[in-house]
């Protein structure tokens, strides 16, 4: 058997390797895709209708990003999704940014369902507050703002609080945190705090700079709405 020249045998090389590599690429096409439909349901103040359209839902880590926007039943459809794992993101103005981390898409064109609860914001506020340290305990005092109506305060856990979050960052939020409490408004007067919280349990170091944020929060429903973020204030551990 002769053997071929050797700019013949590259070529024929080249060709199979140019054939199998197309072949791939339209099983890939073909074959591993799948499709995702997202239902965005709602949890707002006082169990009001806030409806489920205009809610921008994006599936991080395709790319080019794919993002839908929820129509009036609160539905979105990707399609011809490529296999693999994703962040499910729900935005909308006065609402909480809701993620569903490691989503996996299927592959063989099924269709994969998600539900995103999106968290009204709370219209409790928390107005002005003030920190104060005794040994191993801060006091937090404030003014607290909500829309209660007078029936909600007979039953329980129907009750306006600020929740706190402390970190030792600059940028804490609801999201970066070290520790949380809640503290709620006096009962005999809805729109004062006054709550202390104990610092020697979280094993911090004299010195460490803490950094409080407060959001208010509406209890008159099932679940939990954060509101407006407070300023953030800090005190350094004694």
């Amino acid at each position: 058997m002769n053997n071929l020249p050797l700019p013949q045998t590259l070529v024929l090389f080249v060709c199979i390797a140019f054939l199998t590599l197309g072949c791939t690429k339209k099983e890939t096409e073909k074959d591993f895709k799948g499709n995702l439909e997202v239902k965005i349901e709602t949890l707002s103040e006082f169990f009001n209708d806030a409806g489920k359209e205009g809610f921008t839902v994006t599936l991080q880590g395709t790319e080019p990003e794919m993002t839908i926007i929820s129509d009036t039943s609160g539905l979105c459809k990707f399609e011809n999704v490529p296999l693999g794992n994703y962040i499910l993101i729900g935005e909308k103005e006065g609402y909480r940014t809701e993620k569903m981390y490691n989503f996996t898409v299927l592959e063989n064109a099924s269709t994969k369902s998600a539900t995103l609860y999106m968290n009204q914001r709370s219209t409790t506020k928390i107005n002005n507050y003030s920190l104060s340290l005794r040994e191993d305990t801060v006091n937090i005092t404030g003014t607290i703002s909500h829309n209660f109506r007078e029936w909600a305060f007979a039953y329980p856990y129907t009750w306006p609080a600020a929740v706190v979050f402390i970190s030792n960052k600059p940028d804490v939020s609801d999201l970066n945190y070290l520790f949380t409490s809640k503290i709620l408004a006096k009962e005999d007067n809805n729109t004062m705090i006054d709550g202390d919280i104990r610092i020697g349990d979280l094993n911090l170091p004299s010195g460490t700079t803490l950094y409080v944020i407060m959001y208010g929060e509406h209890w008159e429903h099932i679940g939990s709405l954060l509101g407006t973020p407070s300023e953030i204030k800090s005190f350094i551990i004694p």
